[in-house]
C-alpha cells in the first residue's frame, strides 16, 4: 500500500493523542481503516481493541468492509480487535451496564426525531391553553390580520424547533428538567425562558412515563455513569486501548467529554475531522469550535491538505472561497468561517492523481425563474448522462421540498431519466411503510373495492404505466365476490370482459389466498399483524427491521392516541412526509451504505451530500435567501408573522440561556444568530463545490413563483470568477 508523505507521518503513529485536521477528499476514512488495520497487524492491540466512533450509520458499514478487507488481504484473522459504531449506540452500551443508576428501565427505548418533535409539540399546546394570551405577545398584530391561523401555525413550528434546540443544548451541558425550573423560577428577567421551562419539564415527564429517552439523554446518562461509577468507567477503558474519532468538527462537549474518559487511561486518542465542513452547528449542540481548540492544544498534529478526489479546476474555485472569506468578505466577524486549509492536488506522477477534464469544467447560470432553472438543468442532466453513461451525477438542493418539485418535472419532462432521492422518504425507504399501510387500510374495510385496488397496485402488480382496467372497475366491485366467492369461482358479468384479461386481475388470482390469509390473521393484536405481514410477504431483512420497528412503536401510538383506529395508523404509514417511522428507516437504509450508480442522477439536500461525490455536480439555487451574504439578505426560517424581536426564537433562547448561566447580557440575538448563520451556509456551499470530481455547475434564479429572487452575492461572485478561467482557459487552448 503507497501513501503520500502526509499521510505516511499518520501512519507512523502508535499511541498518544493525535489531531487530523484534513479537507475533502484527502482520504479519512481510508487512513484510519489503514492505521486500525496496521496497529493490529503490529500487536498493538493486545491490552485492549481500537474503537473507531463516527456519526453516521452509513460510516460505521464503510468503515467495517474497509477494516475487514484489509485483514482479510494479510490474512489476519482480527474481528474482536476492533469495534466501529455510532456515538450514540456507544452511549447505550454503557447505560444498559448500568440503568438502574439513572433510573432508567433495562428495555428503554431511543426516540426518534419525529415522535420527539410531535411530543414537544402537545407540550406547547398544553401551554398554550393554560397561557394563551402570551402567545399573542409574540405576534405582529399588523401582519397578522386576517391570517390568524397560519401566524399561530407558523408560530408554533418555530417554537417547537427552539425549544428541540433548547432542549438539547441543556442536556448536553447536563440541565435536568428541574434544575432547569428551578433556575428560571429563581432568577430575575428570566420571562422568555418561562415557557421552555416549563415545556421541557412536561416533556420530560412524558418520556419517561412512556419508557423512551432521546439522544441527548443517551449521552448525559452514559457520561454520568462513567463519572460517577469507577467499575464501568475501568470497564470501558480497559476495553479500549485506541479512540479514533471521525468528523470530529461535528462533535460536542458532551461527546468529546465521553471520548475523553474512555481514552483516560491508555492516552491514545485520535480525531480526524475538517472546521470547513462544519455545517450542523446552527441547528445542533455541534461546536465546531471545539475541534479547532483540540488541534492548538494535541501533543501531535498532522494535516491532510492533499486530495485525489476533485480536478484542479474545482480545487482552485474552492480554494477561492476560502480565500475570499479570509480576506475580503464583507463582514469582518465573517473572515474567520473557513479555516486558513486550502486544498492542494497531486503529483502528476501521483497514481490516484486528480481528474483532468480537456475543457475548464466549470459553469455557472443564472436564470430568470426557479422554474427555468429547473427545467434546463435537467435537460442538461440527462444530456450528460447520454454522453458519458459511465459517469455518475447528483443535483444538489436546499430542501426536500425543492427536490419534489425537480421530480415532478423530471416525470414529465424526461421520464427515461433514471433518479434517486438521496433522502430517508425516498421511493426505497417509504416502500415497505407506504406497502404496510393499505394492507391495514383493507383490512379495517375489507369491502372496499378501492382499498384492495390499491393493495393489488401497491403490493403485489408491478405497475408497467399502461391502463389495467381490473384495477379501474374495482372502486365498483363488491369484494366479497371475488375474495370469497361462491364454489371459488369468480363469477361473469360482475365487471367488464376485458377487466377478466387484465394482467392485475391474473396478479390478484395469484396472489388471493395471501389476501385472504392476511384478513383472517386481522384478529390478533396490531403488532403481531404487522409481523405476520412481513413473514407472509416474505420480505427482506431490511424491510422486516422496519416492520419489527413500526410494532414495537405501535403500542406507543395508541396509547398516546386512545381514539386512533387502524385505519388512522395505515394513513400515518402511507404519508411519505413528516411520517415518524420514516426516521428509522433512515437507519435501516444508511447501514447498506450509499454508492452512486453511473447514468442515474441522485437528488440531495446540500447537508446530506457531506462525504459523498460524484463525477458532475450541479448547485441549485445559490440565492440569497438560501445563501445569505450580509445582514440585509432574507433569512429563511425567521417567522415573519413575529415582532422583530421574537422573529428568531432559537436565538432568543440561546441568548438567554447564556445570560442564566453566564450573567452576560445578550447583544441583539437576532443579529447574532444571522452572522452564524451566514457563517455555516459559506461552509455549506464549499460543502457542495467540493462534492465534484470533475465537472460542476452553479446555478441560481430571479424569481420563484410570484416571488422576486436575488441570486446570492456568492453566485455572482463565483460567476465573474469561473467565467474569467473559462476565457484563460480557452486562450491558453488555442
Amino acid at each position: 500500500m503507497k501513501f503520500r508523505q502526509e499521510q505516511k507521518k499518520i501512519m507512523e503513529y502508535t499511541e498518544g493523542i493525535m489531531a487530523v485536521p484534513s479537507v475533502p477528499g484527502a482520504g479519512k476514512t481510508f487512513i484510519l481503516s489503514n492505521l486500525t488495520a496496521r496497529l493490529i497487524e503490529m500487536g498493538k492491540t493486545k491490552e485492549g481493541k481500537i474503537l473507531i466512533v463516527t456519526y453516521m450509520n452509513s460510516s460505521v458499514s464503510n468503515f467495517k468492509n474497509r477494516i475487514y478487507n484489509l485483514l482479510n488481504e494479510k490474512g489476519i484473522k482480527a474481528n474482536k480487535d476492533y469495534e466501529v459504531m455510532t456515538i450514540h449506540s456507544l452511549a447505550m452500551q454503557i447505560v444498559r451496564e448500568s440503568p438502574e443508576y439513572v433510573n432508567l428501565q433495562e428495555d428503554v427505548t431511543l426516540v426518534d426525531d419525529v415522535t420527539q418533535i410531535s411530543i414537544i409539540d402537545r407540550c406547547i399546546t398544553d401551554y398554550k391553553l393554560l397561557r394563551g394570551e402570551r402567545f399573542r405577545e409574540y405576534l405582529n398584530e399588523d401582519k397578522i390580520k386576517g391570517r390568524e391561523g397560519r401566524a399561530y401555525e407558523m408560530l408554533q413550528d418555530s417554537l417547537k424547533k427552539a425549544i428541540k434546540y433548547l432542549i438539547g443544548e441543556l442536556k448536553c451541558k447536563g440541565i435536568s428538567a428541574q434544575s432547569f425550573l428551578a433556575m428560571v423560577e429563581g432568577s430575575e428577567n428570566t420571562e422568555e425562558l418561562k415557557l421552555p421551562a416549563w415545556v421541557y419539564r412536561r416533556y420530560d415527564e412524558q418520556l419517561k412515563n412512556s419508557g423512551f429517552i432521546d439522544y441527548n439523554d443517551i449521552l448525559y446518562y452514559a457520561v454520568k455513569i462513567l463519572s460517577e461509577k469507577e467499575e464501568i468507567r475501568h470497564k470501558f477503558q480497559l476495553r479500549y486501548a485506541y479512540v479514533f474519532e471521525d468528523e470530529a468538527q461535528d462533535s460536542n462537549l458532551i461527546q468529546q467529554t465521553l471520548l475523553s474518559i474512555i481514552s483516560e487511561k491508555h492516552g491514545s486518542l485520535v480525531r480526524v475531522g475538517d472546521g470547513n465542513q462544519a455545517i450542523m452547528s446552527t441547528f445542533t449542540s455541534s461546536d465546531p469550535e471545539l475541534f479547532l481548540s483540540f488541534c492548538e492544544r494535541a501533543a501531535r498534529v498532522e494535516k491532510m491538505l492533499t486530495a485525489g478526489r476533485s480536478s484542479e479546476d474545482i480545487i482552485d474555485l474552492a480554494n477561492f472561497l476560502v480565500a475570499f472569506t479570509r480576506e475580503k468578505h464583507e463582514l469582518e466577524s465573517c473572515r474567520d468561517a473557513l479555516q486558513d486549509q486550502k486544498i492542494l492536488p497531486l503529483g502528476k506522477d501521483d497514481p490516484f492523481k486528480n481528474p483532468v477534464t480537456e475543457k475548464y469544467g466549470i459553469r455557472a447560470y443564472l436564470y430568470d425563474s426557479f422554474e427555468d432553472e429547473i427545467k434546463r438543468s435537467i435537460k442538461l442532466c440527462d444530456t450528460y448522462r447520454k454522453m458519458y453513461p459511465d459517469k455518475t451525477m447528483a443535483m444538489l438542493l436546499p430542501s426536500g421540498y425543492k427536490i419534489q418539485q425537480v421530480i415532478e418535472q423530471i416525470k414529465e419532462l424526461a421520464p427515461e431519466l433514471p433518479y434517486e432521492e438521496l433522502d430517508s422518504t425516498s421511493g426505497e425507504r417509504t416502500a415497505i411503510t407506504r406497502k404496510l399501510g393499505y394492507i391495514l387500510e383493507f383490512i379495517s374495510n375489507p369491502w372496499s373495492g378501492e382499498a384492495l385496488s390499491q393493495v393489488i397496485k401497491e403490493v403485489f402488480y408491478v405497475d408497467n404505466g399502461e391502463e389495467d382496467v381490473f384495477l379501474k372497475e374495482l372502486p365498483r366491485v363488491a369484494t366479497e365476490m371475488l375474495l370469497f366467492p361462491i364454489g371459488e369461482v369468480i363469477p361473469k358479468g360482475i365487471m367488464c370482459a376485458e377487466a377478466y384479461e387484465s394482467k392485475s386481475f391474473q396478479c390478484f388470482i395469484e396472489n388471493r389466498e395471501v389476501i385472504r390469509d392476511l384478513l383472517q390473521f386481522s384478529r390478533s393484536t396490531v403488532e403481531q399483524l404487522i409481523i405476520y405481514v412481513g413473514e407472509k410477504l416474505a420480505f427482506t431483512r431490511e424491510e422486516r427491521a422496519l416492520l419489527y420497528n413500526v410494532a414495537n412503536d405501535v403500542k406507543y401510538l395508541f396509547i398516546t392516541n386512545p381514539k386512533w383506529t387502524i385505519s388512522d395508523l395505515a394513513k400515518e404509514l402511507i404519508s411519505t412526509k413528516n411520517n415518524r417511522f420514516n426516521y428509522f428507516a433512515k437507519f435501516v437504509y444508511e447501514l447498506k451504505g450509499y454508492q452512486a450508480k453511473p447514468g442515474q442522477l441522485t437528488l440531495s439536500t446540500y447537508h446530506k451530500s457531506k462525504g459523498l461525490e460524484w463525477d458532475f455536480v450541479m448547485l441549485m439555487c445559490l440565492n440569497s435567501s438560501d445563501f445569505p451574504y450580509n445582514l440585509k439578505d432574507k433569512f429563511l426560517g425567521e417567522n415573519f408573522y413575529a415582532k422583530e424581536k421574537y422573529s428568531n426564537m432559537s436565538a432568543i433562547y440561546k441568548a438567554e440561556l447564556d445570560k442564566l448561566l453566564s450573567g452576560n447580557e445578550p447583544i441583539d440575538p437576532v443579529a447574532k444568530a444571522r452572522l452564524e448563520t451566514i457563517k455555516e451556509r459559506i461552509r455549506l456551499l464549499y460543502v457542495g463545490i467540493t462534492r465534484a470530481k470533475e465537472n460542476l455547475i452553479i446555478n441560481a434564479h430571479r424569481k420563484e413563483g410570484n416571488n422576486l429572487r436575488q441570486p446570492s452575492s456568492y453566485f455572482m461572485l463565483i460567476k465573474d470568477f469561473v467565467e474569467g478561467r473559462c476565457e484563460q482557459h480557452e486562450l491558453k487552448r488555442q
